[in-house]
């Protein structure tokens, strides 16, 4: 690894820890010495892998409504030297049945985070996870970069852009002082074990297999940028690790090599390779208002930070229907899980 930092000892608090990707990240910097804190409004689904890896006995966490809590209460409690901020309302689609609530969640709980950090004099750093759906989407076929135009047409892609902003403006207006370091990263479609979320494929696929229900694929050629969550948060810490290079910037994580423009029916007939008896169906296509296609370039962490994915498709799909694999037989998901991160780490 290309980490600058020795995060043992430090303490990191996670917005979102109990969430998929939170519980990842909660579990690597466990296994790097870190003292880890949370905060989150709930834990999010049945099974949850924040549950399933013991989390809630190994993670010190708050919890509240992100738009409402005293965030410097917080902080000056805690005196974290880093914070990742992924607290967030995630799902395109939830955010158009419920646009208040996404808004709410998404643009207003990172202003109540920012102004925590304004109003703190604890000196820390912080990274703002937004998504790869806060540029305009164009349909084009290169990959976007950090200085494409920002925009969205539902209110989770707008309000992922409009974060992007308003981190910005707090940076140059606030935290020219040094005293709060803070960068933006952009990234989205992870795949790996443990996610149970709703309206997400992975978990549906998982579902379908599980219970041996029958699969339906509406979009079978849309394609997106998917990596292993571990690329993801490993991005995030080697972002972290590099204040002095990356404050006050903004980072696409995107996939390497082969693991760009992958249809959706291409995972789910690879996915089928490990899990037998998996079947599914094409359906007629519904409305959606998600682009068939996107992808990021990134080029500019690369540049900056010598960081780039390293798992490649195949690596990718059988570390997550492993995982999957093992739950679903009873095994010891801890283990897998630390090993997973192991391997992760000697690539």
């Amino acid at each position: 690894m290309n980490l600058m930092f020795d995060f043992a000892d430090k303490k990191i608090l996670i917005t979102g820890n109990t969430g998929f990707k939170g519980s990842w990240m909660s579990t690597v910097l466990l296994q790097m010495g870190a003292k880890v804190f949370g905060f989150s409004d709930c834990i999010p689904t049945k099974p949850s892998l924040f549950e399933v890896l013991n989390l809630d006995v190994k993670v010190q966490t708050h919890f509240g409504d992100i738009a409402m809590t005293n965030f410097i209460s917080i902080i000056d409690e805690i005196k974290p030297d880093f914070i990742v901020h992924m607290a967030a309302q995630p799902i395109v689609i939830n955010s158009i049945e419920n646009p208040r609530k996404n808004w709410n969640t998404n643009l207003f709980g990172t202003l109540n985070l920012l102004e925590g950090l304004r109003e703190t004099e604890h000196p820390v750093s912080v990274l703002i996870v937004t998504s790869d759906k806060c540029y305009e989407n164009v349909s084009q076929l290169w990959g976007y970069r950090e200085c494409d135009r920002l925009g969205g047409e539902d209110p989770y892609s707008a309000s992922k852009a409009a974060v992007e902003i308003m981190v910005n403006s707090y940076f140059k207006t606030f935290f020219g002082d040094g005293r709060v370091n803070i960068a933006t990263a952009r990234a989205g479609n992870v795949i790996g074990g443990g996610d149970w979320s709703d309206k997400r494929l992975l978990p549906d696929i998982f579902r379908a297999w599980d219970t041996g229900e029958e699969l339906l694929i509406r979009h079978p050629h849309s394609t997106r940028p998917w990596q292993h969550v571990l690329e993801p948060v490993f991005g995030y810490l080697e972002i972290l690790s590099n204040m002095d290079i990356t404050n006050g910037e903004s980072y696409n994580i995107a996939p390497g090599g082969n693991l760009r423009n992958i249809p959706v029916i291409d995972l789910v007939t690879e996915l089928s390779s490990y899990w037998p008896g998996l079947a599914w169906n094409i359906g007629l296509p519904k409305e959606s208002i998600e682009h068939n296609l996107l992808q990021l370039s990134s080029e500019k962490i690369f540049h900056h930070l010598n960081w780039s994915a390293k798992l490649d498709y195949s690596q990718t799909v059988s570390m997550t229907a492993n995982w999957y694999k093992a739950f679903r037989n009873g095994e010891k998901i801890d283990d897998l899980h630390c090993k997973q991160i192991d391997a992760y780490m000697s690539v």
